[in-house]
């Protein structure tokens, strides 16, 4: 079976994959059994998305669940999306069990970054109650350009005659496993039936790089009730989980936010005493103060006029000194905001700046970053050098979420003035002038 030995991706894929009929069964354990339906303190839902080069270590974040495992008070549940085949999975995780014991469904493949799988997910979570949630979703993250890389190549991988070996014929591999899913399904429906509809979690953990991301953040403000994201990279072991599960088991009445706040300390001391990961950016955040935060922010950049001399001369040198993200052209957000003020600019500018910073004490409830006007603070903005602009932030501005459309175009009118003036012959001068002119023409932009 493949998780019998541990970690079935330490020692990279296999060149053949050899399956059992263990690999093609899944259901109801005892245990879990006597679970369904039945209210806990709290549920833990895992979507670990590590069909990819994370497989390895998102899976030791699965054992590091499973080691802590549920209890009479907590649901651990997983969705688990791997790079091979019949590794995808739905499980409540228990202690001191075979893993195989604790999968209910299983799955060939799974597309995992799919909106309707993580539905999925959090159906089959719902029949599982809890007074209280925490949602974890684990892989690869790029901010405002997605989250969750799935290459789900599976069945292309092996393909070629000889790559994989089955315990039988095909057909009959897979009429077992759908008459398992089927029987374990028609279980988990009749207790989501019966479960009461599903508030906002109370904690949502992005345990993947770059997602301190205002426009990505923006999008779960409305799912969680404090968010918890890091701004730089996230070490391949991702968060603490021992630690989360230890504050859980040890005191399953705590809040949403002490709970957030102490994975983040755990991480923090966790990778501190790893020089060599280097430190975590890790910020908790009140969703409720997301939105006033972000209607500062656009107050902000409606003051922010391209046009005025004094107004770009603080926004250019804003940009250019504001802790950056090389690897995904972000710019740390408050690090901006103090620049602006540093840069003396018109009064009304000043004043909003102050209102952001203001609204900015409000969201933040705790950060592992080291904080300041030249360094990392817990959230970032996209805000490339002008030579390195996507053009496509533009076309995207219509679907970031909180009115940050704003930011796409005040950024582009100010590349077009530095380029214009810097470099006149830039191609991406035409590139910003094309995009912005066919959107106003579609009423998208109206400067």
């Amino acid at each position: 079976m493949l998780f019998d030995n541990g970690n079935p991706y330490s020692n990279g894929l296999p060149d053949t994959l050899h399956l059992d009929w263990a690999d093609f069964s899944c259901g109801f354990s005892a245990v879990n059994e006597q679970a369904l339906g039945r209210m806990a303190e709290w549920t833990v839902v895992a979507y670990l998305a590590a069909d990819c080069d994370l497989a390895s270590p998102i899976f030791d974040d699965l054992l590091e669940l499973k080691a802590a495992g549920s209890s009479r008070n907590i649901h651990v549940l997983v969705l688990f999306d791997g790079p091979l085949l019949t590794d995808s999975f739905f499980a409540r995780l228990n202690p001191g069990t075979p893993l195989g014991e604790d999968i209910i469904l299983r799955f060939n493949e799974l597309k995992s970054n799919d909106p309707a799988t993580i539905t999925l997910a959090l159906r089959l979570a719902s029949a599982f109650p809890a007074r209280h949630r925490l949602l974890v979703f684990g892989g690869h993250g790029s901010g405002w350009r997605g989250l969750l890389l799935d290459e789900n190549d599976g069945m292309r991988r092996y393909a070629a005659k000889g790559r994989l070996v089955l315990p039988g014929p095909g057909a009959e591999c897979d009429a077992r496993l759908h008459a398992d899913l089927a029987k374990a399904q028609d279980r988990l429906n009749a207790a989501i039936v019966q479960a009461k509809p599903a508030d906002r979690a109370d904690i949502i953990a992005l345990d993947a790089c770059f997602m301190g991301n205002i426009e990505a953040v923006g999008f779960f403000h409305k799912y969680g009730k404090t968010l918890l994201v890091s701004e730089d990279t996230m070490p391949g072991q991702g968060l603490a989980y021992g630690a989360m599960m230890n504050a859980l088991h040890e005191g399953a009445s705590q809040t949403g936010r002490e709970l957030a706040c102490e994975v983040l300390t755990a991480t923090g001391k966790f990778y501190k005493d790893r020089p060599e990961d280097g430190p975590v950016t890790l910020a908790v955040l009140d969703a409720d103060k997301l939105e006033p935060f972000c209607e500062a922010f656009v107050r902000l950049v409606q003051t922010l006029d391209a046009r005025d001399d004094a107004c770009f001369a603080a926004m250019r040198d804003a940009l250019q000194n504001a802790w950056s993200f090389d690897l995904t052209g972000m710019i740390d957000l408050k690090g901006f905001v103090l620049q602006v003020l540093a840069g003396k600019p018109p009064a009304a500018v000043a004043a909003a700046c102050h209102e952001v910073l203001h609204a900015w004490n409000d969201v933040l409830i705790a950060t592992s970053a080291l904080g300041g006007p030249d360094a990392p603070n817990g959230l970032s903005i996209y805000a490339p050098p002008p030579r390195a602009f996507e053009a496509a932030y533009i076309e995207a501005a219509n679907t970031l979420p909180l009115n940050l459309g704003i930011w796409a175009w005040c950024l582009g009118a100010i590349y077009l003035r530095q380029l214009g003036t810097e470099e006149p012959g830039h191609p991406l001068l035409d590139s910003l002038r094309a995009t912005m002119t066919q959107l106003m023409k579609q009423g998208i932009y109206k400067p």
